[in-house]
């Protein structure tokens, strides 16, 4: 068998990054998930330090700082590959967790919580077969993230559920998604926790961090230059205009 290099894989991942062009499935691709976390270590390394977490399906991918933005903002469509819109509940990390190696108790988690906010996740993919390719492959590729984007506002984190919500997305001010929206993932909350004891050994969460938490509408994917508002009863609007 031929090894896998995770540097090699993630200067690949860079380029269709870069150059807007998916990449078919390389025929070497990660045997386990210390492989894939690898490739998503080198890739972190040409895209800078994180400015936000996801986690979902008991694996999590950084989001760098580059690729996070606040509501309301212009993000031209024509830097991502595909567009794929998940309205999601985001917790800002008010202080360090993890940073030391040491898995915190759920009591200091939660106290950690800076406040709760409206999100949209950009779903996108380096590879021309997603979304069909290889779970490991899709996790090397940072969980198919292309862009992430806060409501500048949150609120505090009192305990309440937050896995059910009323959600509303448009595009160009046409309703594409109204429903109760559930996390399949489950409890924000818990989903939190787990994501900092994933991240325990890649050092840790670092206080100002975003982690979102995954989609309360599946994904919905939007033209080039639609203009997209996600709407989280009780936690705001936010919006994109990818026309910029």
């Amino acid at each position: 068998m031929t090894d896998f290099a995770p540097a090699s894989a993630a200067e690949a991942l860079l380029a269709a990054r870069r150059d807007r062009n998916p990449i078919p499935i390389p025929v070497t691709g990660p045997r386990d998930e210390a492989e894939a976390y690898a490739v998503q270590d080198e890739v972190a390394r040409g895209l800078g330090a994180p400015g936000a977490w996801k986690v979902g399906g008991g694996a999590a991918a950084p989001i760098a700082q580059g690729l996070v933005r606040p509501s309301p903002c212009r993000w031209p469509g024509g830097e991502f590959i595909r567009r794929g819109i998940e309205a999601e509940i985001a917790f800002r990390i008010g202080r360090d967790l993890a940073t030391d190696g040491r898995m915190p108790s759920r009591d200091e988690i939660r106290a950690a919580i800076g406040s709760v906010h409206a999100a949209i996740e950009i779903a996108d993919s380096r590879f021309d077969t997603w979304p069909s390719q290889a779970k490991l492959w899709a996790l090397a590729d940072n969980m198919s993230n292309g862009g992430f984007v806060h409501a500048p506002e949150g609120l505090p984190y009192d305990g309440r559920p937050l896995g059910r919500h009323q959600v509303t997305v448009t595009a160009d001010g046409r309703e594409v998604f109204a429903a109760e929206g559930v996390n399949a993932g489950g409890e924000p909350f818990e989903l939190l926790v787990q994501l900092v004891g994933l991240s325990r050994t890649r050092g840790g969460v670092q206080a100002g961090c975003y982690v979102t938490t995954g989609s309360l509408c599946g994904i919905v994917f939007v033209e080039p230059s639609a203009a997209v508002v996600a709407e989280i009863a009780g936690f705001g609007r936010v919006e994109i205009d990818f026309g910029a």
